[in-house]
């Protein structure tokens, strides 16, 4: 399972990919703290499919702010 996430100026999403499809996905706004928009946001797609982070092998970011997304790979 891969997970990718972009944060934004305005908002940040996240995908979750498993075996080529995506299985679950997540928007909301991007806050002042980037790294907690990216961690939110990441941790609402795995909700949706009831998995944690330990689960994802890699992580991947983009974005105006990918850099203060200290879980990225």
């Amino acid at each position: 399972m891969f997970a990718g996430i972009d944060i934004g100026a305005a908002t940040t999403k996240a995908v979750i990919i498993e075996r080529e499809e995506i299985v679950a996905f997540s928007l909301i706004p991007t806050s002042y703290d980037r790294e907690q928009s990216g961690a939110e946001v990441l941790n609402l797609a795995l909700d949706k499919i009831q998995k944690s982070e330990d689960a994802v092998k890699y992580i991947v970011s983009t974005g105006y702010g990918r850099r203060a997304f200290a879980s990225s790979d």
